[in-house]
C-alpha cells in the first residue's frame, strides 16, 4: 500500500510540471516561461527520483530485517531454547516405528 502511495506522489510531482507548462503557455505575459519550466521540471524530477530511491532503500532494509530478524539473527532463532527431540511416529499405538 505504501508503494502505491509513493508512486502516486512521484507521478503527481511530474504532472505538476506539465500543468505549470500548460498554464504558463496561456498566460503569455512576461516573456518566455521555458526557463522557469525547466528549473521547476528539474526540481520536481529530482524530488520524484528521491522518492524512488527512498522506496528502494526502504524495501532493501525491510527485506534484510525480515530475513535476519531485529538483532541480526535468523528470524526463527531463539536464544537458549531447549532442544526438542521427537520420538518416531507409531502406527496404531503398537510402539513400532512407522514405515
Amino acid at each position: 500500500m505504501e508503494a502505491i502511495k509513493l508512486s502516486n506522489l512521484a507521478a503527481s510531482l511530474v504532472l505538476l510540471v506539465i500543468t505549470q507548462t500548460a498554464l504558463l503557455s496561456f498566460a503569455g505575459e512576461g516573456g518566455d516561461p521555458s526557463r522557469y519550466n525547466g528549473w521547476f521540471g528539474i526540481g520536481m524530477g529530482l524530488s520524484a527520483v528521491s522518492v524512488g530511491v527512498y522506496m528502494v532503500v526502504r524495501h532493501a532494509r525491510l527485506s534484510k530485517r525480515d530475513l535476519l530478524g531485529p538483532d541480526s539473527q535468523p528470524a526463527n532463532f531463539v536464544p537458549n531454547a531447549p532442544r526438542v527431540r521427537r520420538r518416531p511416529r507409531t502406527i496404531g499405538g503398537s510402539g513400532s516405528p512407522a514405515a
